[in-house]
């Protein structure tokens, strides 16, 4: 849904609840709300891949391979600080919900901006 802001100026606009604005220094900023949401998404997608077993030659298994080699130079920030959790005979990563937490944090900064 698109309105304008309630000043009726063509400086911003209301996109979905997110102030869209158009000035030279404002595009920058919400470019890079732009591309932290798309990461977010990357991150969750790979998350969600990961549940369900790929075979061989599967295009899956080509998609897993892209996600990993974009998203786990910044998941591995966290899990060398955050050690695996052990749930008896099951260890569960929770790398990538810090990286999620850490980049909804950003959006927030972002969108303050």
């Amino acid at each position: 849904m698109l309105t304008d802001c309630t000043r009726r100026t063509w400086s911003s606009m209301i996109v979905d609840g997110r102030a869209w604005r158009f000035g030279a220094g404002e595009h920058l900023i919400d470019i890079a709300y732009f591309l932290v949401v798309i990461y977010s998404w990357l991150i969750v997608a790979r998350a969600v891949l990961s549940w369900f077993p790929a075979r061989p030659g599967s295009p899956v298994v080509a998609v897993n391979r892209i996600l990993y080699t974009l998203t786990e130079p910044y998941l591995r920030i966290f899990r060398r600080l955050l050690p695996l959790a052990r749930f008896g005979s099951v260890g569960l990563d929770l790398g990538a919900l810090v990286g999620l937490v850490v980049l909804f944090i950003v959006m927030r900064v972002l969108a303050g901006l």
